[in-house]
């Protein structure tokens, strides 16, 4: 299922699943091969990527030509494949717990058709490898539980250097991880395990953070604070800088209908995954759970927690593939709380099969809806914008993944994702000045993110802005026109 997706017409994945965001991971990676800067533009340097899944697919993209579609299938593919990986230290991880084989199979299963899974997996972004890494750390950790050694706690700091240069927010697992370790046995043979691992684990990321502060000034990936940093002075600037209007919005991100309705934070596809999950702690409850599995999931549950209330209430930026380690929990609970024993197994079978249905019922429609249905119009605009514009032209976006990776022209990265003059120009609000000493041509993007979003960090009046051309009437989804901007010198 992995693989039929990773080979679908790029035409059709921007629509389904792969994120404007990726396409920045692709123009990192053929810049990175064939310059041996990490830039999008070509000039401004960016920390705003995770290392780990830049280097593994940067050989992909040697020579690779603009808009070359091959490279992006094959990144595709490793990324399905290391998903398949992830299946298989699932079902290890859940015989090893339960000691029964059924029960790692039926935790493989769950997370192998899992429909939020698949999507998320072949995304073109970290997650996949994130994934890979993170139940490598959960299968040592589960060693360390029962031989706590301080062999093992180096190899669990190793994986843990692993699983952050691979998602930096897994650090919220690696922290609660330690912490059930200590408070299981306090005593100090444990406290320097739990220091070894730690200490191994920040020599692992040393080199990222070296150069993440050499190339920005930054430890902290400013792909992460850039869109949170916009929402929030908008928001004090629309409301005040009070907390009353930070605890609405706060409240509003987590009890967001579409994320609910989608299933983002539960890790499964849709709102009924939410009865699932009841159903599912409610038969734990009941069983009860040995140590060693306490000390696996207790951690995995919380950080997937930690990851609701830190995305959505906390930074406001929730996106769909922050939550895929949720569908790992699911898994392993599911498969636990499956085999109860006062379930017979017939009512087992049949609450398994149901549950493949709803995953596969379920995945039809959203590979039929689509993600960012949207974005079928940037990849379109890509042929206008080659007629309109000549070959020495400079163009910018605040959504500038697709333009950037399909045109052949510099394109400018506005949002500060992965563009680090842009984040300063964001805090100075002053964008268009920034543009124009970047010698920018054009600007192009949706009404919405130039006269809403990013407005109040222009440094002019949007209506200033001359406008060149409409390139989509209505693009939907309540983003407004697609529009042209010539930048005067």
């Amino acid at each position: 299922m992995r693989l039929w997706v990773a080979w679908q017409p790029i035409e059709s994945l921007v629509e389904k699943n792969l994120p404007d965001d990726s396409f920045y991971y692709f123009v990192l990676a053929r810049n990175l091969a064939d310059g041996g800067q990490a830039t999008v533009d070509g000039v401004s340097p960016t920390n705003g990527f995770h290392p780990l899944w830049l280097l593994v697919i940067t050989p992909l993209f040697v020579g690779a030509a603009a808009g070359a579609a091959l490279p992006i299938h094959l990144a595709l593919s490793l990324a399905a494949l290391f998903d398949v990986a992830s299946v298989y230290l699932l079902v290890r991880l859940g015989q090893k717990l339960s000691g029964r084989s059924d029960v790692g199979l039926i935790a493989g299963l769950l997370y192998a058709i899992n429909p939020s899974v698949i999507l998320q997996a072949t995304n073109g972004l970290e997650t996949a490898l994130g994934m890979l890494t993170l139940l490598l750390f959960l299968n040592q950790l589960e060693r360390v539980v029962r031989q706590p050694s301080q062999r093992n706690g180096v190899g669990l700091g190793l994986l843990a250097g692993l699983m952050l240069l691979a998602r930096t927010d897994a650090a919220f697992l690696f922290a609660l991880a330690l912490l059930a370790l200590l408070l299981a046995a306090p005593n100090a043979a444990r406290l320097r395990l739990v220091l070894t691992a730690g200490m191994v684990s920040i020599v692992v990321m040393l080199p990222w953070l070296l150069w993440s502060h050499a190339a920005v000034g930054s430890l902290l990936q400013e792909s992460g604070v850039s869109i949170p940093y916009t929402i929030r002075t908008r928001l004090a600037l629309e409301h005040g800088a009070g907390l009353a209007p930070q605890l609405r919005e706060t409240l509003r991100q987590l009890a967001s209908p579409a994320a609910w309705l989608r299933g983002d934070f539960s890790g499964l596809p849709l709102a009924p995954g939410l009865l699932l999950w009841a159903l599912v702690l409610l038969g734990l409850r009941k069983r009860g759970l040995t140590q060693p599995q306490k000390l696996i999931l207790l951690p995995l549950l919380l950080s997937s927690l930690t990851m609701i209330l830190f995305h959505a209430g906390l930074r406001w930026y929730p996106r769909l593939w922050y939550f895929v380690p949720t569908s790992a929990a699911f898994a392993l609970c599911a498969a636990l709380a499956f085999q109860h024993p006062r379930i017979q197994a017939r009512l087992g079978h049949l609450l398994l099969a149901l549950t493949a249905v709803y995953f596969l019922a379920s995945g039809v429609l959203l590979w039929r809806v689509g993600f960012y249905p949207w974005q079928r119009e940037m990849l379109a605009a890509n042929t206008q914008l080659q007629q309109l514009l000549s070959p020495n032209d400079t163009l910018a976006s605040f959504n500038s993944g697709i333009y950037s990776y399909y045109l052949e022209q510099r394109v400018v990265n506005l949002d500060g994702v992965v563009n680090h003059n842009a984040f300063n120009a964001i805090q100075q609000r002053d964008l268009l000045a920034y543009m124009r000493s970047a010698g920018v041509d054009y600007l192009v993007d949706t009404d919405s993110a130039v006269r809403r979003e990013f407005a109040p960090f222009l440094g002019a009046d949007v209506d200033d802005l001359n406008e060149a051309a409409v390139l989509t009437e209505d693009v939907g989804y309540g983003l407004g026109a697609m529009r042209l901007y010539r930048i005067q010198p």
